[in-house]
This record gives structure tokens, C-alpha cells and sequence, in this order.
């Protein structure tokens, strides 16, 4: 099985957040990483691509 779109987060034990960010700037960070999962579902792809978060 093998993944074609990835969603780089901050780190492997914190997929969807930030620990270190105060709770307004972990929740725009949240939402950004969701926005970019999103677009990577819209992108078509061929071969493995790893999307970032941006900010």
C-alpha cells in the first residue's frame, strides 16, 4: 500500500497541533493543517507529495 498525499505536521506525537503555541495560535495552526489536508485531497497526484503546512 503505498501514500501519494502527506500532510506534514509538527511532529509524529502531535499530528494536529502545536504544544508549544498559546491556545489562539494552536487553534489558527490546527485549522491551517486542516485547509492544507483538504487541498492535498483536491490535488491530483501521480506519485508521492508531501504538502506543508504553511506559517
Amino acid at each position: 500500500m503505498g501514500v501519494l498525499r502527506i500532510v506534514q505536521g509538527t511532529a509524529v506525537t502531535h499530528p494536529f497541533g502545536d504544544p508549544d503555541l498559546d491556545r489562539a495560535d494552536e487553534l489558527a495552526f490546527r485549522r491551517r493543517v486542516v485547509e492544507t489536508a483538504v487541498a492535498a485531497l483536491e490535488t491530483e497526484v501521480s506519485e508521492p507529495r508531501v504538502f506543508e503546512v504553511a506559517g
